[in-house]
This record gives structure tokens, sequence and C-alpha cells, in this order.
């Protein structure tokens, strides 16, 4: 593994964090978490249920892009550690599957 395989998957994060603009998503999940937060929130039943749904969707995107991140970072950490001879290769390679194949879900999720 290369630090060049490292960052091509860091690039497609990127792409996916713009598809998803993760930001407003951010913005989002707030504005419908201080909802909640209103002393009438449960009067309308229908309508917390639809608040209730939009941020387990909203969170669910964010969590997912967070732990993709995540795994890249990992596998970088991992990388060092290779070069100095403190993990193997296998353990290596372990991750980066495991990174990418997070990520093609991600991907997949956008088709």
């Amino acid at each position: 593994i290369t630090q060049e395989q490292i960052q091509s998957l860091r690039n497609r994060l990127d792409a996916l964090r713009g598809i998803f603009d993760i930001d407003n998503k951010k913005s989002s999940l707030e504005i419908e978490e201080n909802k909640t937060l209103k002393s009438d929130f449960w009067d309308d039943s229908t309508n917390a249920q639809i608040v209730l749904k939009k941020i387990k969707f909203l969170k669910n995107w964010i969590d997912s892009i967070t732990k993709s991140g995540e795994n890249i970072s990992d596998l970088e950490i991992l990388l060092e550690f290779n070069k100095n001879d403190e993990c193997s290769d296998e353990e290596l390679l372990n991750q980066y599957n495991s990174a990418e194949e997070f990520l093609k879900e991600l991907e997949f999720k956008t088709m």
C-alpha cells in the first residue's frame, strides 16, 4: 500500500463530502435537533415522527462519512507503523481493503 493509494481514497471521500453536502447536512441536523427541544414538540405527533426520521437520515450520512474518514486516517497511521516494521503488511492490506470497501458502499449509495 502506498501513500498515493491512500490519497486516492481521500480524494474519493472528499468528492463524496461534496456530493452529500455534509456541511449543510450538519446544519440541518442541528436545526432538526433543536426542534425536538421545544416543549410543544410532541403536540403534533405526526410532524414529530417526520422530524425524528429526518434526524436519523442526516445522522446516518454524517456518521458514514465520518467513519470513512476515520478508516482512512487509521490506514495512514498503519502505513507509518508498517514503514517502521511495527505492523505487518497483512494488517495494512486488511485496513486498506476495509477502508476501500466502506468507501465503495458509500459511493454505491449515490447511484
